[in-house]
């Protein structure tokens, strides 16, 4: 964003290694261009993959850092929800669908969401082993 002033949003994504992740609907998946700019979020696994076959290609999940722009948050929360925002549950396509850029930019930051007590679960065994 420091570089690009045409850049109003980014959002961290990290890549999906495994299929409990790709499969889990607390896990959003993310489809990109080739500038980087998200195409669509989704709960359900995307794009198609089999993670038993030997060709793999990247497949994202959102990290959910998400710098704006002042101008673009004052704007973005004065847009209406749309529909596939709120099939989704994902705010994010709530961009998306009004033609707004988001940029994804790749971490090896990994987090867990916390959204269902299962969810919970995993992150305070995790944070029992993090230092």
């Amino acid at each position: 964003m420091f570089e690009d002033p045409s850049i109003s949003c980014v959002n961290l994504v990290r890549r999906i290694t495994n299929a409990e992740d790709y499969q889990d609907p607390n896990t959003i998946k993310v489809v990109m261009d080739g500038r980087g700019d998200a195409l669509y979020f989704s709960r359900a696994p995307i794009p198609a993959m089999n993670f038993s076959a030997d060709v793999k290609g990247p497949v994202f999940k959102q990290v959910c850092v998400i710098p704006f722009r002042r101008d673009f948050l004052e704007e973005f929360s004065r847009l209406p929800p749309t529909t596939l925002e709120q099939v989704e549950s994902i705010d994010m396509l709530r961009a998306v669908e009004h033609g707004k850029k988001i940029r994804l930019v790749e971490t090896e930051v990994d987090t867990h969401a916390v959204d269902t007590p299962d969810d919970l679960m995993k992150v305070e065994k995790l944070m029992i082993h993090e230092k």
